[in-house]
């Protein structure tokens, strides 16, 4: 009988913990990035939107639109990779390049299922050897 009630109060004692601390979240699939994506700043001069769709065989294809006046201008489709811990995260994301006429930009996309965000760094290089980068937010549309 003791123990069988130390055994309760000890697994009473986990459930609490468990409450408390939470479990660990699962990684990161390609169905939570598919989706229409806004960036949360609309006075961006980059990346406007991005329409990520999965194949079958989950790879994923990324169509982004740039800022240019009148309207978006549009970059085209390109495929993904997968990749761990590029910007030092230290979990999964989701990775292309475009390659234009006298740049390329990369881009790297982490989704926080929390608070779901897609974290995206854009990174410029252009032929004149200038680069740079920037970090902006995006949240599904619709």
């Amino acid at each position: 009988m003791y123990r069988r009630l130390v055994s309760l109060k000890l697994f009473a004692l986990c459930v609490v913990a468990l409450a408390l601390i939470g479990c660990p979240e699962r990684e990161n699939v390609p169905a939570d990035y598919v989706g229409d994506w806004r960036n949360d700043d609309r006075e961006t001069g980059g990346i406007t939107r991005m329409i990520i769709t999965r194949e079958e065989d989950d790879r994923l294809q990324v169509h982004v639109y740039g800022a240019c006046v009148p309207s978006d201008c549009d970059w085209g489709t390109e495929w993904t990779l997968w990749v761990q811990g590029v910007n030092g995260w230290g979990s999964w994301e989701v990775s292309t390049i475009y390659r234009f006429e006298n740049d390329d930009v990369r881009i790297v996309m982490e989704l926080d299922r929390q608070t779901r965000t897609l974290w995206v760094v854009i990174d410029w290089f252009f032929l004149s050897d200038q680069h740079f980068w920037t970090e902006e937010t995006f949240h599904k549309y619709g």
